[in-house]
């Protein structure tokens, strides 16, 4: 459910995101009720060719295949050749935020379920 929403449309549909669950509930090593999951997002786009960190740990270089997509999104810096990475990260965070957002307003989220995200919405 989450994934098709996410993945409608635009970038995040050419990186083709997927979740996946880590930590003490996959390990077996939780100790109580289990109130919160840890869960990465890995990119299958990227996966054969991941981010190259550039000069300093903000900047990230791009592989040829990626360049215009992320061009398109309007995060390409130095000619389409690099991003700026917590430009990308707080992308990634408010796609997964307005995902959220229109399951619960349609309905489709159980009534149980919080999500806490650290990314301030913009004005």
């Amino acid at each position: 459910m989450l994934l098709s929403e996410l993945t409608a449309q635009g970038l995040m549909k050419r990186l083709e995101p997927t979740f996946h669950l880590i930590g003490s509930i996959v390990e077996g090593t939780r100790l109580w009720e289990a109130n919160e999951m840890d869960i990465t997002v890995q990119f299958q786009a990227m996966k054969e060719r991941p981010l190259t960190v550039g000069e300093d740990a903000t900047t990230i270089l791009l592989h040829q295949d990626l360049k215009e997509d992320f061009k398109n999104a309007g995060m390409a810096k130095d000619g389409g050749n690099a991003i700026y990475y917590p430009q990308f990260l707080h992308f990634v965070l408010e796609q997964l935020d307005s995902s959220l957002s229109r399951l619960e307003e349609r309905g489709e989220l159980p009534q149980n379920l919080s999500c806490n995200f650290v990314c301030p919405r913009r004005n």
